[in-house]
């Protein structure tokens, strides 16, 4: 039986690359808001993701605790897209906040 720290093989690699070929690239958006915002304003962007969910994109999101800001991890064909995409949410588009998106490889494990 294979366990977490079990060297993968060769066909274990050529089944990851198949598959992420297959499918979209997740990405990890960052985001740090530099000011508060209106309740408008929060609606429109938690409306912004609601959209994103309700095409299959948005995987997981939410606000951090400890500083301004949160993340959400959504897939997209590629980084530009992705961008363009997080350049459209409301908070940013209104300058309240700034992003950062990282390509995410991420696995349940």
């Amino acid at each position: 039986m294979a366990s977490l720290g079990s060297q993968s093989t060769a066909s274990d690699a050529k089944f990851t690359k198949k598959m992420r070929s297959k499918f979209m690239n997740s990405y990890l958006v960052h985001m740090i808001r530099e000011f508060d915002a209106s309740e408008e304003l929060y609606q429109e962007h938690y409306n912004y993701l609601y959209a994103l969910r309700d095409e299959g994109r948005l995987g997981l999101a939410g606000p951090y605790n400890n500083v301004q800001g949160g993340a959400y991890v959504f897939q997209a064909n590629s980084l530009e897209e992705a961008e363009a995409t997080a350049k459209t949410d409301p908070l940013v588009v209104a300058g309240i906040a700034q992003f950062v998106i990282f390509e995410w490889q991420a696995q349940q494990l």
